[in-house]
């Protein structure tokens, strides 16, 4: 839905060229719901901690190559003599300013 933003042009003639809507940068993702986000990167803060590992011995993993499918199987790593190695790592952000984000509702495609 959002990718069509990218062949986008207003009642001006405003069209999207090189990822840019006149001078504001474009990202145009499927991963969009049917409404669009704005958002001002200098209105966000972000960080996200260190990457943290650990071995893992114990645990049943389900096994999957197409999620989708609904098909999956499930391993354990101590029957198997099997050894897993996690790793995670958390992110966070704030808005800093009211009107550095914005969303358009009802949004179609032309």
């Amino acid at each position: 839905m959002f990718k069509t933003v990218a062949q986008a042009r207003d009642s001006g003639g405003l069209v999207v060229i090189d990822g840019k809507i006149g001078t504001i940068a474009v990202i145009p993702t499927s991963a969009a719901t049917a409404d669009g986000i704005l958002l001002d990167g200098s209105a966000v803060a972000a960080g996200s901690d260190l990457v943290t590992t650990e071995v893992v011995r114990n645990a049943t993993l389900r096994m999957e190559d197409n999620p989708t499918a609904g098909s999956y199987q499930i391993i354990s790593l101590f029957q198997n003599n099997l050894v897993a190695m996690r790793a995670e790592r958390f992110f966070g952000a704030a808005v800093l300013r009211s009107n550095g984000i914005a969303v358009i509702s009802n949004m179609t495609t032309a």
